[in-house]
């Protein structure tokens, strides 16, 4: 089978620049834990850029064709991955869902397993069941900002920050560093950590009632989803559970750390 995989993931002996000038020379010492695992089933691996530097871009996930599966932060191994934040996680897109999940069961940890996918009853939920969803956006920004800035703290700033990022990514390292400054961590790191503490909360309560939740593929249930840790698949443009013409978005428990 042919993979693609982005060049944020270290593949021995082909560059891993993660799109961004300070590494466009990087040549990875090593494989990912992941790309071990796919070669180890004969995939042939090819490497694509990253959709944007550090693989930090816009939070929208859509698809024409296929479907998206975003599991858990835990449940794939990350080592060799260069990721700006624990938000970011690998994601599958394949043209089935199966397919996802055939990869997924491949790439992941040794303590999970992919849950079968049975058919469901679906009910309506209660729309304030999610009540910190309104907030959800600001919060997911205001964490990843401050993440990547600590995280980039390391990189040498007249070395990098001045010719090897862009502005992009310096403009959210700036925003990061000033919602962790003294002035601002309060109101602003510490009140996004409580979002995402709602959210989890809320999630927890909601599952007690079902298994998966299918929403809107909007920017706000993408965030909530992140934030509470929660793994994701998305559906193409198409193929509606509940009548969205654009994309669905269906949200799982965390089951035992399986997927």
């Amino acid at each position: 089978m042919k993979i693609f995989v982005t060049d944020n993931i270290m593949y021995k002996g082909h560059k891993c620049s993660a799109a961004s000038k300070t590494l466009s020379d990087f040549v990875a010492p090593y494989s990912a834990v992941i790309i071990e695992k796919l070669l180890s089933k004969g995939a042939r691996i090819e490497i694509k850029p990253c959709p944007a530097e550090f693989a930090i871009g816009g939070i929208s996930t859509a698809t024409k064709k296929g479907f998206i599966l975003k599991p858990t932060h835990d449940s794939i191994d990350r080592h060799g991955i260069i990721a700006a934040s624990c938000l970011e996680q690998i994601t599958i897109t394949c043209d089935t869902a199966k397919e996802c999940f055939d990869i997924f069961n491949i790439i992941k940890s040794q303590v999970t397993n992919a849950p079968p996918l049975p058919k469901s009853k679906l009910e309506p939920i209660d729309p304030t069941a999610i009540s910190s969803l309104n907030f959800a956006l600001d919060a997911y920004y205001t964490i990843l900002a401050a993440e990547t800035a600590s995280n980039f703290a390391k990189f040498d700033g007249v070395r990098y920050t001045t010719k090897g990022f862009s502005d992009s990514l310096k403009q959210r390292i700036d925003f990061g560093n000033s919602v962790l400054s003294k002035e601002h961590i309060a109101t602003k790191f510490a009140k996004a950590k409580q979002i995402q503490a709602s959210l989890k909360s809320e999630f927890d309560t909601l599952f007690k009632k079902c298994d998966a939740v299918v929403t809107p593929n909007s920017d706000a249930f993408i965030a909530s989803a992140s934030l509470a840790g929660l793994p994701t698949i998305v559906t193409p443009d198409g193929v509606q559970i509940i009548g969205r013409p654009n994309g669905e978005k269906i949200i799982s428990e965390v089951l035992n750390g399986k997927i």
